[in-house]
C-alpha cells in the first residue's frame, strides 16, 4: 500500500529525529508550510504536534504557514493554524504578503471572513508582496 499523502513517511522521519523546523530550499521552506499549502490538515496537525513553529517565517513562495494555508483555500487548515497561535497580522515576503491577500487571491470568501474575524486589517499595505 502506497503512502499517498506522505503521512507514514513523515511519522517515521519525525520519530527518528527529523527537525520539524528545518528551513529548506524550494517553494515551501518548511514542512509545515508544505503541508499547509496543500490543505493537508492531518499533516499540519502532525507537524504541529511535533513542535513546528506556527509563525516561522520562510523566505520562499508563501512566507508563512498561514499564508500557505490561506492560498490553499482549506478553511480547516487555516482554523487549525489560528487555534495554534498563527499571527494573522504578520506581513511576509513572498507571492502574497499576507494571509488575507492569499485568501482573497484564492477567491476564498470563507477564509477572508475568518481572517477578518480574527483581526486581520483590510488596510494594511502589502510592502513585502512580490
Amino acid at each position: 500500500m502506497r503512502d499517498s499523502d506522505g503521512y507514514e513517511g513523515a511519522i517515521y522521519l519525525l520519530e527518528n529525529g527529523a527537525d520539524v523546523n528545518l528551513a529548506v530550499s524550494g517553494d515551501y521552506g518548511s514542512s509545515l508550510v508544505m503541508a499547509a499549502s496543500t490543505g493537508n490538515t492531518g499533516m499540519v496537525h502532525l507537524v504541529l504536534e511535533k513542535g513546528a513553529d506556527v509563525n516561522m517565517i520562510v523566505s520562499r513562495k508563501y512566507g508563512s504557514s498561514l499564508v500557505a494555508a490561506a492560498s490553499s483555500g482549506n478553511v480547516y487548515t487555516v482554523q487549525s493554524l489560528l487555534e495554534k497561535g498563527a499571527d494573522v497580522h504578520k506581513l511576509v515576503s513572498g507571492e502574497y504578503g499576507s494571509a488575507l491577500a492569499a485568501a482573497a487571491s484564492a477567491n476564498s470568501i470563507e477564509i477572508v471572513k475568518l481572517l477578518l474575524q480574527e483581526g486581520a486589517d483590510l488596510n494594511t499595505p502589502l510592502v513585502n508582496a512580490q
